[in-house]
């Protein structure tokens, strides 16, 4: 494993030169676009008010105005215009990019742009009850420890909902990194670690106290069967948690049952590549990698937790 400077600045001498072309070459496009949309826009209004020969309300003025524009924006966003301006820069950083970063980091992990994780194997950590639609996109996967299998993706999970009038509308619920690891010991019994949401659960007699206060303060922990939760979520386990959660502001969620290991990460969007910064932007870059870092290295702890526990 090396650290990241070593990753970036292999990643910078050999990708840095062809990815600022393409980012350029996406901006220049994103630019004429736009003023492509507008001498639109202007076009379409003025043969608009070729046929009025009355003066309109300025409110009304404004909204036929907002009206081309909406519709020049969804013509430029169409799955075609897409594709051409916006998802071959990022195809290009994700496999040139962040499959080094994470081979980089650890040779021995993959990367690839499609979701693995199903919506069966989300639902059975247990994070949240009601939505209506799932997607997956960008999975690291590999073996932990050279035998446990880890497979990570980005997770996007909606709520649907219509309003009076039958309009549709989708409302996020998740958005982040899921993962999840296959255990070789059953453990019978299941262990939550969740969001401190400041409100009691409907069954608060599976709510345990940990050691440390900064820790209670951020996290609630739940189980059955306390001294194995305890055995688990040792002093070392709960302070990466709280590193993590002081450094990022991101605050992991975990489920242990029977054989499997499963934790999810509100991180919103990741792995893409940012038009309007440096396509090597390293702070960006830094971001992606601590985070797979911490996936990686929370998973292998409590793995090694769990093989230590006695049952």
């Amino acid at each position: 494993m090396r650290g990241f400077n070593d990753v970036y600045e292999k990643i910078y001498n050999e990708h840095q030169e062809e990815l600022e072309k393409l980012r350029k070459k996406r901006v220049a496009r994103k630019r004429i676009s736009i003023l492509i949309e507008i001498t639109v826009v202007i076009f379409l209004y003025l043969l608009f008010r070729s046929f009025i020969n009355f003066k309109l309300p300025a409110f009304m003025e404004i909204a036929i105005i907002i009206v081309f524009f909406t519709v020049c924006f969804f013509l430029r966003k169409s799955k075609y215009t897409h594709y051409n301006s916006n998802c071959y820069y990022n195809e290009v950083f994700k496999q040139k990019i962040i499959k080094n970063i994470v081979k980089g980091y650890n040779e021995k992990l993959n990367y690839i742009q499609s979701g693995l994780i199903k919506w069966s194997l989300y639902i059975n950590g247990e994070f949240e009850e009601n939505f209506d639609n799932f997607s997956s996109e960008d999975t690291i996967y590999g073996l932990l420890k050279e035998k446990y299998k880890f497979v990570m993706s980005e997770v996007e999970t909606q709520k649907e909902y219509k309003d009076d009038s039958g309009i549709l509308y989708k409302k996020d619920i998740f958005h982040g990194l899921f993962a999840f690891v296959q255990l070789e010991k059953w453990l019978n019994t299941t262990i939550k670690i969740r969001k401190n949401a400041k409100i009691l659960v409907v069954d608060e007699n599976t709510r345990i106290e940990m050691d440390s206060s900064e820790f209670e303060e951020i996290f609630n922990v739940y189980a059955k069967d306390k001294i194995l939760a305890m055995q688990i979520l040792t002093a070392d386990v709960m302070q990466m948690l709280i590193d993590f959660k002081n450094e990022t502001n991101i605050i992991p969620e975990i489920t242990i049952k029977n054989y499997n290991l499963y934790i999810r990460l509100k991180t919103e969007k990741m792995f893409e590549a940012n038009m309007f910064k440096d396509s090597l932007d390293y702070s960006t870059l830094k971001k992606y990698y601590d985070i797979v870092k911490f996936s990686v290295e929370l998973s292998e702890k409590l793995v090694d937790n769990i093989v230590q526990t006695e049952i």
